[in-house]
């Protein structure tokens, strides 16, 4: 297991890829861990999305797996002065596609909604 992790922290950086999160059970003195492996996610420019690499021994078939998945950059932000053209929103974090609105008067009682929200959270923190 730790020449995998070994190979994938020292070849990927010479890609081009940049680290952006490692877990890993391999760095600490305790071998009786290491069937669990690591954990990782990578960014590269260029690259549309986040590369996760992860490892681990299944003890069941006595093998390591190796998995690789490519998934989206969420990003959010906060709303500006003036209203976009159009706005993108995911029901969930795992959605790959968002419902996305055009329409200029809905937009605006979105975000009137979203000022009022933040604005009830000010004045009436949780208890």
């Amino acid at each position: 297991m730790g020449k995998i992790y070994d190979f994938y922290m020292s070849k990927l950086p010479t890609l081009g890829w940049e680290v952006e999160y490692v877990q890993s059970a391999l760095d600490d003195n305790d071998n009786e861990n290491d069937w669990s492996g690591f954990y990782s996610h990578w960014r590269k420019e260029g690259f549309d999305g986040e590369l996760l690499i992860s490892a681990s021994y299944n003890q069941f078939e006595e093998e390591t797996e190796v998995m690789f998945d490519k998934t989206p950059i969420y990003k959010s932000t906060s709303w500006v002065e003036e209203l976009p053209k159009s706005i993108c929103i995911y029901e969930t974090l795992n959605d790959e596609k968002c419902f996305e609105i055009n329409d200029k008067s809905k937009i605006k009682e979105i975000k009137l909604l979203t000022q009022l929200s933040q604005l009830k959270t000010i004045c009436n923190p949780l208890i």
